[in-house]
């Protein structure tokens, strides 16, 4: 008798750990789930963004300077 009360006693606490294990899997997915979203999202923005440069001619990616507009101190910048 003392044998099997071992054992249920083991079963028990095993049961007590999958229950634990199981309610950190639910709240990893609960938090997971908003996140890979977003990733999602930001991975079609990143290939959207791709498609778009090289839809563009290289000759239109040429830098550009533009004049400082305030001229206070002798400074251009490059727009690309």
């Amino acid at each position: 008798m003392d044998f099997i009360a071992k054992i249920t006693g083991k079963v028990e606490r095993f049961d007590m750990i999958l229950q634990e294990m199981m309610s950190y899997v639910t709240t990893l997915s609960t938090t997971m789930i908003p996140h890979l979203s977003s990733i999602k999202l930001l991975e079609e923005k990143m290939g959207q963004l791709t498609a778009l440069m090289y839809s563009i001619p290289k000759e239109e990616l040429v830098a550009h300077v533009n004049e400082n507009p305030m001229n206070a101190i002798q400074v251009s910048a490059i727009v690309t």
